[in-house]
């Protein structure tokens, strides 16, 4: 059950990076490879299976970061207008891939704010929206089958899935592009009284610096996924796990 629930348990940035590159981007046992010699990429194939379990005892977080808040809030409620600066991008990041599916608000109704807030708008074409759509509205439907809940209908009262980025690492930064690691915990619970199952996935990502904001892009993504798509990516550990400062995550600490 946990492992065939949390297959489909992906942040906001996936289905949009897999239709726009073609890139699975995710940690696992394979290091990120092109998928244009198979059929598209969903963002269910990027998944690794869950294989870490975080320590019972705890280990204090050698890097804190408290990331900068967007100085506005669009039209769909996303934060927007963050700093040209590392953190900045990282913080724009963190908003794009920290995402809830729920009753009442689907993996299309979640990549749907991802396009709109933060798809640099020059990739935002019909096409590309079009396949967004169709990839999301694919992961909604496993995640149905997932639940036993017929296709047509709304997730059950209590069911979620939830995306949220706890730790990052920065590979390359420039005044114009950062490209990081993205460390998050996913968690899935099926229904009110059913038990919230959870995992820790790590995610390449990268932010371009456009007008006044940062913004997601194929090119960055292709950019930083040409350059670092075959590096050692660093371990998956919770923060207080020992092997977090190893693998040198710096834990979010929640703004004020």
């Amino acid at each position: 059950m946990r492992t065939r629930l949390l297959g489909w348990t992906t942040g906001g940035i996936t289905v949009v990076v897999l239709v726009l590159t073609g890139y699975a981007v995710f940690s696992g046992d394979d290091k990120p490879s092109p998928t244009s010699d198979r059929p598209a990429a969903t963002a269910t194939d990027a998944v690794p299976a869950p294989t870490y379990d975080a320590p019972s005892d705890w280990t204090e977080p050698e890097r804190w970061a408290a990331l900068p808040r967007g100085a506005r809030t669009d039209d769909q409620d996303n934060e927007r207008g963050f700093p040209q600066t590392p953190e900045g991008a990282v913080a724009m990041l963190v908003a794009a891939n920290t995402t809830e599916v729920k009753a009442g608000h689907s993996h299309i109704d979640v990549q749907h704010g991802v396009y709109e807030s933060y798809l640099l708008p020059g990739d935002r074409t019909e096409e590309n929206k079009n396949k967004i759509e169709r990839a999301a509205a694919e992961s909604d439907t496993k995640v149905r089958r997932s639940m036993g809940v017929p296709e047509d209908e709304d997730l059950p009262p209590g069911a979620y899935s939830r995306n949220h980025v706890v730790g990052f690492r920065v590979i390359e930064s420039s005044p114009s592009e950062v490209t990081v690691w993205l460390l998050s915990r996913a968690t899935v619970r099926p229904g009110e009284t059913e038990k919230e199952e959870g995992a820790y996935t790590s995610l390449l990502a990268a932010a371009e610096w456009s007008g006044d904001d940062w913004w997601l892009s194929a090119a960055s993504t292709e950019n930083a996924l040409r350059h670092h798509g075959r590096d050692q990516h660093p371990s998956i550990a919770a923060p207080g796990d020992a092997a977090f400062n190893t693998a040198r995550w710096t834990a979010i600490r929640a703004a004020s």
